[in-house]
C-alpha cells in the first residue's frame, strides 16, 4: 500500500505554494503525485516542481479541483475534479437562506456531484511506469 502525505502552505499567496512545489520535488520519488485545492494552486505547484527539475507527468502526477480554463489550456493540461458549480451555488444559497431565516436544518454537510476529467498531467497507467529500485 502506498503512503499518503499532506502538505499545506503555511501562508496564502503565490510564494508558499511554489515553495510547496519545491518541497514535493525534493521528496520525489517517495512522493510522486499531488492533488491541489484549485487549478490556480496546481499551476503554482507545477511551476515549483519545474524549477526543481520535476516534469509532469513524466516524474510527477498532478490533479486539481476546479476544472477551469487555467487547467484546461495549460501545457500540460491539468487533470481535474470537476464539480457542478450551479448545484454548489444553489446548495450554499439554500443553506445561507435557512440560517438567515433561522429555519432548522439537520444537514451538516453538502454533497455535490463531481467527476474526474482526465487530461495530460497524470501518468496514464501507473503500473507501466518504471519504479525506483530499492537499494
Amino acid at each position: 500500500m502506498r503512503e499518503f502525505h499532506y502538505l499545506s502552505p503555511t501562508a496564502t499567496g503565490d510564494t508558499p505554494v511554489i515553495a510547496c512545489g519545491h518541497q514535493l520535488a525534493e521528496a520525489s520519488p517517495e512522493i510522486d503525485a499531488v492533488i491541489a485545492a484549485a487549478d490556480y494552486d496546481a499551476l503554482l505547484l507545477l511551476y515549483g516542481l519545474a524549477e526543481r527539475g520535476c516534469r509532469v507527468p513524466e516524474t510527477f502526477s498532478l490533479v486539481s479541483i476546479d476544472d477551469t480554463l487555467l487547467g484546461r489550456f495549460n501545457i500540460p493540461s491539468i487533470t481535474s475534479i470537476s464539480l457542478d458549480r450551479r448545484e454548489l451555488a444553489t446548495a450554499v444559497f439554500r443553506r445561507l437562506s435557512d440560517r438567515i431565516e433561522k429555519r432548522p436544518t439537520d444537514e451538516t454537510h453538502l454533497s455535490i456531484p463531481t467527476h474526474l476529467v482526465h487530461r495530460k498531467s497524470v501518468v496514464p497507467n501507473y503500473d507501466t511506469v518504471p519504479q525506483p529500485q530499492e537499494q
